[in-house]
């Protein structure tokens, strides 16, 4: 193999893992009833998932039917601290910001958005059709 073979492959390797996001779990009880502390209106959780951006920090995503909704919604957060133990919640994407009272991530210094891998992967295996 040659020499410039090599490095596209390791390049290729590189790459290839660097943008996959964490693995994907069920959130905790302890994020999902933090995240519905800020609910403006009651809500009924669908589903949920949780993908692990470091050790204290979460994106988690929640499909969720608000009261007076007939069409169930999505909203991504990211939750600081540890899966048991959260702290602190941002909203990630809109319809978050909508329903909920926590601070926009974008509004913040966290380096967070829509366009992460994690908060795709949530909202693609959220998205019940």
């Amino acid at each position: 193999m040659k020499k410039g073979s090599t490095l596209v492959i390791l390049s290729i390797i590189f790459f290839s893992h660097a943008s996959f996001a964490g693995s994907m779990e069920p959130a905790s009880h302890q994020q999902i009833s933090l995240i519905k502390q800020g609910f403006f209106e009651p809500v009924t959780v669908l589903k949920s998932a949780a993908v692990i951006q470091s050790n204290s920090r979460y994106y988690v995503g929640l499909n969720f039917l608000a009261k007076g909704y007939e069409t169930p919604g999505i909203g991504i957060w990211v939750v600081e601290g540890e899966k048991n133990s959260p702290s602190m919640v941002y909203t990630v994407n809109a319809t978050a910001s909508l329903f909920s009272s926590y601070v926009s991530a974008s509004q913040t210094q966290l380096a967070v958005s829509m366009s992460d891998p994690e908060a795709q992967k949530i909202l693609n295996f959220l998205n019940i059709k």
